[in-house]
C-alpha cells in the first residue's frame, strides 16, 4: 500500500477556506471551487484531479468548473483520462473483471510521463515556451489512435483531469489538487441508466444496470480496497445529490 501522499502548502490552503464557507446548491461549489482555484500559484500549471465512481458526473462537474475559471480570467486546460489508453487489452486466464479493469484498460503510466511530469516542477521547458502536454493517444469516441501530437500549456494555467481511477499510486503524487465526487454505487448506476438514454451504448435500461453491476461495480470495490480515495481527497464532495452536495 502506499503511502498518502503530502499535501502542499497552497492546497491545505484551499482546503481550509473551501471547508470554511458552506454551499448550499452546485452552483455555489462550483463558483466557490472556481474561486478559491484562480488564487492557486502561477509560476507553473497547476494540476487538478476530479475523481470519483463511474457515471458520478465528473465529465459535466469538470465542464462546468473549467467554464467558471475561465469566466474569472485564468486560463484552463483540460484532458480526461479517457483518452489514455493501453493497446492491448486482452484480459488475462483466471483473472478477475475488477483486476482487468484496474490494471489493463488506462494508461496512467502514459498520463504521468506525457501530462502531469512535464507540466509539474520537474518538467523541462525551453526559456520563454510553455510547457507541453500530450492530450490523449486514442479517441473517446471513435477508440482510434491518435498522432503522437503535443499541444501547449500556459504556465499560468489550472490544468484539469476527470475521470476514474485517478488517485492510483502511479499518479497520485502528481496532482497539486484532488478532488473526488462521492455517491453510493446504486446513485451513480441509474446515473448511468440516465446517461445511457442520451448517449445510448446500450439496448435498454436493465442492460446498463448488467453491465455496470458485473464490471463498474467490481472496479470501483477494487479502486477502494486498494486506494482509499476518499482518504486522499484534499476536497471531499458528497455528489449523492446532483443540485445540493455537500463539502465533506
Amino acid at each position: 500500500m502506499a503511502t498518502r501522499p503530502r499535501r502542499c502548502l497552497a492546497t491545505a490552503v484551499l482546503r481550509r477556506r473551501l471547508r470554511s464557507l458552506v454551499p448550499v446548491t452546485r452552483d455555489e461549489l462550483l463558483d466557490s471551487l472556481a474561486a478559491r482555484l484562480v488564487g492557486a500559484p502561477t509560476e507553473r500549471p497547476y494540476r487538478v484531479a476530479v475523481n470519483g465512481p463511474v457515471a458520478v458526473g465528473k465529465s459535466l462537474f469538470t465542464g462546468d468548473l473549467c467554464d467558471r475559471i475561465a469566466g474569472l480570467g485564468r486560463a484552463v486546460r483540460t484532458v480526461s483520462v479517457d483518452g489514455f489508453r493501453r493497446s492491448a487489452r486482452e484480459r488475462v486466464v483466471g483473472e478477475s473483471i475488477a483486476v482487468h479493469l484496474y490494471e489493463r484498460v488506462l494508461d496512467l503510466e502514459l498520463l504521468r510521463d506525457r501530462v502531469l511530469v512535464p507540466l509539474g516542477p520537474r518538467g523541462s521547458v525551453a526559456p520563454g515556451g510553455d510547457p507541453r502536454y500530450l492530450p490523449g493517444n486514442v479517441d473517446r469516441a471513435t477508440g482510434k489512435a491518435l498522432p503522437d501530437e503535443t499541444l501547449g500549456c500556459p504556465r499560468d494555467a489550472i490544468f484539469v483531469v476527470d475521470g476514474v481511477l485517478l488517485f492510483k499510486p502511479v499518479v497520485v503524487g502528481h496532482w497539486d489538487c484532488r478532488v473526488y465526487l462521492d455517491a453510493p454505487l446504486d446513485v451513480t448506476r441509474e446515473r448511468a441508466v440516465a446517461r445511457n438514454a442520451t448517449y445510448p451504448a446500450f439496448p435498454d435500461d436493465d442492460a446498463v444496470r448488467a453491465h455496470y453491476e458485473s464490471n463498474f461495480v467490481p472496479l470501483l470495490e477494487h479502486y477502494e480496497a486498494e486506494v482509499r480515495p476518499r482518504e486522499r481527497a484534499d476536497v471531499l464532495i458528497d455528489y449523492a445529490d446532483l443540485e445540493r452536495p455537500r463539502l465533506v
